[in-house]
């Protein structure tokens, strides 16, 4: 360990007592008059050197402490002790700097760990229980993503410092696919894991899908009733076996626990379909344990009577207009009222 300190003639010359300085892991050390002192080397300034004619006289800051003055190193040697002092203060300037981003990586990357760790769990378990992956969830993962990812373009600054990125390698899983998923296509991914979900489920549950009508559901009644997303429309004409396709859907979502049957509710445009979808989900859903009648088919207009009377304890009545059938005059009314009150309305066709 070198040291450095007054010279004998400097000594002599300066009046300095005796003393040495040593560089010590991240500190500086001064021993004089048979003290210690210590200075952190990324202290403001822990030394301090005045060349003289011949010698040079040296501050020492002690950290928290007064300064200490020490004089009788002869100029060069000062300067090598200002060097060497110099080049090891910038390594632990690195290394301090260093530590800083490293932890302001760790700060930045928790939450979207913890998005991530709360996204791949509600995935797993939508697997597991062959479940559909709808599109809601797909909404929030990347609502929620946005609001982790407030600081991702200091996180972005971070991920491109080479030393930064060498802490990262020795990160876990976790933080490696957090960073991963920082990035990455949800909606296209989820996609593609409902579309293996449907091909699966094509196979696993060929005999509920070939038995739960009279005859084996085809294709795309199949792919209608597996795709369980928040809201689906399915366009088919006349005879294409819609009501096959709703009692099958019905079916299918107690096969796989999706849902229990007091919250199905099929709903028909009239009461002679409303009444065919009720007697064929009771008779065709008997073979799978589901009581008849649990499942309830309605017309809009009933299930509409049925939620005003449950709210305000009375059944409503028909609005005059349509006991009296002029129902395209009062639409007529409405839509020109509508249409002087917002300049923006402009319908097509006369009224």
């Amino acid at each position: 360990m070198e040291q450095w300190g007054a010279s004998s003639i400097g000594a002599f010359f300066t009046r300095s007592a005796e003393w040495a300085i040593s560089l010590k892991g991240p500190t500086v050390v001064l021993l004089t008059d048979g003290r210690t002192f210590v200075a952190g080397l990324i202290d403001p300034e822990p030394l301090v050197v005045r060349p003289g004619h011949i010698w040079s006289e040296v501050i020492f800051t002690p950290t928290d402490g007064v300064p200490i003055a020490v004089d009788g190193i002869p100029n060069s040697r000062a300067q090598e002790m200002l060097v060497q002092v110099g080049r090891e203060r910038n390594k632990q300037l690195a290394i301090v700097e260093f530590r800083h981003k490293c932890k302001r990586f760790d700060t930045l990357i928790e939450p979207i760990v913890q998005w991530w760790r709360g996204m791949t769990n509600e995935i797993e378990t939508y697997k597991s229980a062959h479940w559909w992956l709808p599109q809601e969830l797909v909404d929030r993962w990347q609502t929620d993503r946005s609001k982790v990812l407030q600081d991702n373009a200091e996180l972005t600054r971070l991920l491109g410092d080479a030393e930064v990125m060498k802490y990262v390698q020795t990160k876990g899983h976790e933080v490696k696919s957090a960073l991963e998923w920082r990035v990455k296509d949800i909606p296209s991914y989820i996609a593609a894991l409902n579309e293996e979900h449907l091909k699966c489920e094509l196979i696993d549950c060929t005999h509920f899908l070939d038995n739960v009508e009279k005859s084996p559901l085809t294709k795309e009644q199949a792919r209608s009733v597996i795709c369980f997303d928040n809201r689906v429309m399915t366009v088919a004409a006349a005879g294409s076996g819609k009501t096959s396709t709703m009692v099958a859907k019905a079916g299918y979502a107690l096969y796989r626990r999706i849902t229990t049957a007091d919250k199905i509710l099929m709903l028909a445009f009239n009461g002679k379909a409303a009444k065919e979808l009720q007697h064929r989900a009771d008779e065709r859903l008997k073979k799978i344990g589901i009581e008849p009648g649990t499942i309830k088919a309605q017309t809009f207009h009933a299930f509409g009577f049925g939620v005003i009377g449950r709210a305000t304890g009375k059944k409503p009545s028909l609005a005059s207009w349509v006991e009296k059938k002029k129902e395209l005059e009062k639409l007529a009314e409405l839509i020109d009222g509508l249409k002087d009150r917002d300049e923006h309305l402009d319908p097509v066709g006369p009224f």
